[in-house]
């Protein structure tokens, strides 16, 4: 599936599915949403986002999110520990930075992040600030790992 046709499915699914307005005729009461009805948690969100793909050790004891040893297919980028590690991770990060590297693309720095890193800011997926808060939060909260990735060289 292209990702244009992608995007514009999902952008069509959220105008469908998320007009809170009563429809003609019924009990606006009746359509609103439900009082415990939360957004999703940042594990959902980074389960949504695909960063598992990139971020995720092959092998399940080294940690959730604690990086790919192994470069990204046909790249030279390696996943990097995503825990709050202070030595190999993003223990040392405030979440701004965080952030940032998840809709802008750039590190701690502002240094570009490999091309392979999708910047979510950007159109067609336009992730709020917000929704990279709440992933940014997550991370923050899983147990670190000490667990060294090789540097990525990036073209």
């Amino acid at each position: 599936m292209n990702q244009r046709f992608f995007s514009t499915l999902v952008v069509a699914a959220l105008a469908v599915g998320c007009s809170n307005a009563p429809t003609p005729g019924t009990d606006a009461a009746a359509d609103a949403p439900a009082a415990d009805a939360a957004a999703p948690s940042g594990e959902a969100l980074v389960a949504m986002f695909g960063c598992r793909n990139c971020h995720q050790s092959m092998n399940a004891a080294d940690g959730v999110l604690s990086g790919q040893s192994t470069p990204r297919p046909g790249t030279m980028a390696h996943g990097s520990n995503l825990t709050p590690d202070m030595a190999t991770g993003l223990g040392a990060w405030t979440e701004e930075q965080v952030v940032r590297a998840i809709r802008e693309g750039t590190d701690e720095s502002g240094r570009s992040l490999c091309s392979t890193m999708p910047r979510y800011g950007a159109a067609p997926i336009n992730m709020t600030t917000e929704t990279a808060r709440v992933i940014a939060q997550y991370l923050r909260a899983l147990p670190a790992v000490n667990r060294m990735i090789p540097a990525s060289s990036c073209p």
